[in-house]
C-alpha cells in the first residue's frame, strides 16, 4: 500500500511515524498501520481492494487511514503480497 493518510477528527494529533523536528519537540503520537489486502476473482490486473487498520490510537478519537493498493504480479496465485 502507498500514500497512506490520516483523516478524521483527531488525525492531526497522529503521525504514522514517530518525528522530532528540529526545535526538539515530539509531534504527534506514532500509530501503526497494518494493510491487509482481499481475495479477488481474477481479472486480469494487479488492482487490489485493501484494508488499513490503525494500532495506537487513544480513547474515542476518530483517526482512519487510507491508500491505495496492488498485487506485485496479474498472475493467478495464492498468498501473493500486496503493495
Amino acid at each position: 500500500m502507498s500514500g497512506i493518510t490520516l483523516s478524521g477528527a483527531a488525525a492531526g494529533n497522529y503521525t504514522l511515524a514517530s518525528r522530532r523536528d528540529d526545535d526538539g519537540k515530539y509531534h504527534g503520537r506514532a500509530l501503526t498501520a497494518t494493510v491487509t489486502a482481499a481475495n479477488k476473482v481474477y481479472d486480469r490486473t494487479t488492482a487490489a481492494t485493501a484494508t488499513c487498520t490503525l494500532t495506537g490510537v487513544v480513547g474515542t478519537d476518530v483517526v482512519t487511514c487510507a491508500g491505495t493498493a496492488t498485487f506485485d504480479t496479474a498472475l493467478v496465485g495464492t498468498a501473493r503480497p500486496s503493495r
